[in-house]
């Protein structure tokens, strides 16, 4: 299959590229990290009034943009490539994509849908498990009472949970089935935890018989098809992670001189940065044709398609990000240069949907399939 991004596609990267290096920079992050401060929830809002970024491929009914999958991965690897700190991948990637696994979506989660697109709010995917999405692996239990659903459990690695105006929770049912619920973060007790990755937080969100309202029963369909919409919009925010790492070692490479000419031109440098521009090449394929499948909900193909992307991306991304490191040499690990930020993001996403080992299960489980129909 040969593939290639359309003019209008090409026109939505050049659009948001603009506008996010106006106001939302990688030094506006940097800034916003010094400050303390989460994010700027004014670019947030005007990303969904301006551009509708949020709801990207959301359909009009729902009132969001109305384009594909594909143009989520762009949206995300624009984000990824400033380290954008708000809460894209925790709303627009991770909630969103369980809101849109609902078949029927009743009025609560229109509304949600619909206000998420907007930018009037952020919500937050809670998973199990260590950041697995199956709903084989949901521990926290919910309890049918006098005055409405109550859950209890402890949920980690939540992103971005504590800039959260709503928490998407799964829990089991009474009878054995697993729920997704709507909570209020003031319901929960939700801490930030320590992170590698200072540009955003993980956090641990504990529920001692937290009210909470069920939206969906017996969603084990909603977990598994809205993990691969999540997969690819990581995918997709690690692989522009990946290629800014290697423009900015690139940039360093010309500019930085030793013995008369620039370091670039030495043969353990060049040959480090023509390395990783393949494996950004690659992972580029492999995201493109994750989010295809997606788009066109062909399951059984995904499930090969969409591990091997997140594999591939957050290979790159780790990879590319250590050797950005290495070519700045002394100076690469401080604070004042950037390549640590991304080496510390590459560490968070590659464990942030899943293990790599679980990755490769699903590879060796679904990938002859998808092999044997290319």
């Amino acid at each position: 299959m040969k593939f290639s991004l359309t003019s209008e596609q090409e026109g939505l990267t050049q659009v948001l590229s603009d506008y996010l290096d106006a106001r939302a920079p990688l030094t506006a992050t940097r800034a916003l990290l010094e400050a303390g401060t989460a994010f700027d929830r004014d670019v947030w809002a005007r990303m969904a009034a301006e551009l509708g970024v949020q709801g990207v491929d959301v359909p009009e009914s729902l009132d969001g943009t109305g384009m594909s999958t594909v143009e989520l991965s762009l949206v995300m690897h624009e984000a990824g490539r400033r380290l954008y700190s708000g809460p894209l991948l925790a709303s627009t990637g991770l909630a969103l994509s369980l809101l849109l696994a609902v078949d029927d979506p009743g009025d609560e989660v229109r509304s949600s849908i619909a206000d998420l697109c907007g930018g009037h709010i952020v919500v937050a995917a809670v998973p199990d498990a260590g950041g697995a999405w199956a709903a084989s692996e949901v521990a926290t239990t919910a309890t049918d009472g006098t005055t409405g659903w109550t859950l209890t459990g402890v949920k980690r690695l939540v992103l971005q949970a504590d800039v959260a105006d709503t928490l998407l929770i799964a829990a089991v049912l009474p009878d054995g089935t697993t729920g997704l619920f709507t909570v209020d973060p003031a319901a929960a007790a939700v801490t930030a935890d320590d992170s590698i990755d200072p540009t955003r937080t993980l956090c641990t969100v504990e529920l001692a018989h937290s009210q909470a309202q069920l939206i969906v029963r017996d969603a084990d369909d909603v977990f598994a098809r809205g993990a691969l919409r999540a997969s690819v919009a990581l995918a997709g925010e690690s692989l522009g992670s990946a290629r800014q790492a290697l423009e900015s070692a690139a940039a360093y490479a010309t500019d930085r001189r030793q013995f008369g000419q620039p370091i670039g031109a030495f043969q353990g440098v060049k040959h480090r940065l023509a390395d990783a521009l393949v494996d950004i090449e690659l992972a580029t394929s492999a995201v493109y044709l994750a989010a295809c499948h997606v788009e066109a909900d062909d399951r059984p193909q995904a499930l090969a398609s969409v591990p091997m992307a997140v594999r591939a991306a957050t290979d790159a991304l780790t990879r590319v990000a250590r050797d950005a490191v290495q070519v700045h040499g002394g100076v690469g690990f401080t604070w004042e240069y950037d390549p640590h930020l991304f080496v510390k993001r590459g560490r968070v996403s590659r464990e942030l949907l899943g293990s790599p080992a679980e990755r490769l299960d699903a590879l060796y489980t679904h990938g002859p399939k998808l092999a044997r129909s290319s």
